[in-house]
């Protein structure tokens, strides 16, 4: 109903991008982890305007949370 409606308009979704700038990854912010081989990723945030977070590194056998401030 409008509840669901609602939340679902209200879901943040994000793009990961490796280090040349292609796409590699996508997810929802607090949903399903993505997983991904080492290396360096930026995250693309889907707002409005659109934010960029900092480069973070994913090593092997480890997960890598990003945090919006």
């Amino acid at each position: 109903g409008f509840d669901q409606a609602v939340g679902q308009a209200l879901q943040v979704h994000y793009t990961v991008l490796d280090a040349v700038g292609q796409e590699v990854a996508q997810g929802q912010v607090d949903g399903e982890p993505v997983a991904l081989p080492p290396g360096n990723y930026r995250v693309r945030v889907g707002l409005v305007p659109e934010l960029m977070l900092e480069e973070a590194q994913v090593v092997s056998g480890q997960t890598t949370a990003v945090e919006m401030d």
